[in-house]
């Protein structure tokens, strides 16, 4: 499994679940069993899938941790996760969160939440609109965004890449008016999170470049 974890994370997650449903098959999860592992390695085991944002239930079998199953006090946590399972690459299974909504969507569902905020009734730009206001992070004027959805392309595909475009032109706008030119990427008037969502979205942009 440390081999797995360094070279191939795929490969790993396959046989840790090979392994688990090897052990299911013989009655090791079942209590009545002479095979029965015991309730502290199934704790062990129950506690380490959590972090991953799995349930193992009493009978061995996995699922993904569906966020409105998730006590509201942990939610943030395991929003974090997935967020974390993403930045890394995470291909071991489909990111589901809430009522199988997509993280982004959980997330400003659960920000709206947070803030005593109801988000019923919102579509998914609404529902985020909404959670940006609630975070007190600027969105743009509504002109603004009804020329975008006239001007830009209606294909998914398409916008996605034009949207990236205008976000490395935001990311290098920011750079020019806040760089120093002498070796800091940003003045100290940009806070440690805002630099770091930048050099993030370079990233993402650079991937996106370089992946074609």
């Amino acid at each position: 499994m440390h081999y797995a974890l360094e070279n191939d994370r795929t490969a790993g997650a396959k046989l840790a679940s090979r392994l688990i449903a090897a052990v299911r098959a013989s009655g090791g999860f079942r209590s009545a069993s002479t095979t029965y592992i015991g309730a502290t390695a199934f704790e062990n085991l129950r506690d380490a899938y959590r972090v991953s944002n799995y349930e193992l239930d009493e009978d061995g079998e996995l699922r993904p941790r569906l966020l409105e199953h998730v006590p509201s006090t942990e939610q943030q946590a395991v929003l974090k996760n997935y967020v974390r399972r993403i930045q890394q690459g995470a291909t071991d299974a489909a990111l589901v969160t809430g009522t199988g909504k997509d993280l982004l969507e959980a997330t400003a569902r659960h920000v709206l939440h947070e803030r005593g905020h109801s988000y019923g009734g919102h579509d998914f730009p609404g529902t985020l609109f909404h959670a940006f206001a609630a975070k007190n992070l600027s969105t743009p004027p509504k002109s603004v965004i009804d020329a975008v959805n006239a001007e830009l392309s209606k294909d998914a595909r398409e916008r996605l890449q034009q949207m990236l475009y205008l976000l490395g032109c935001a990311v290098n706008r920011l750079r020019n008016d806040q760089g120093t030119g002498h070796g800091r990427a940003f003045k100290p008037t940009v806070t440690d999170e805002e630099a770091r969502l930048a050099a993030q979205a370079m990233a993402l942009i650079s991937e996106a470049l370089l992946s074609r």
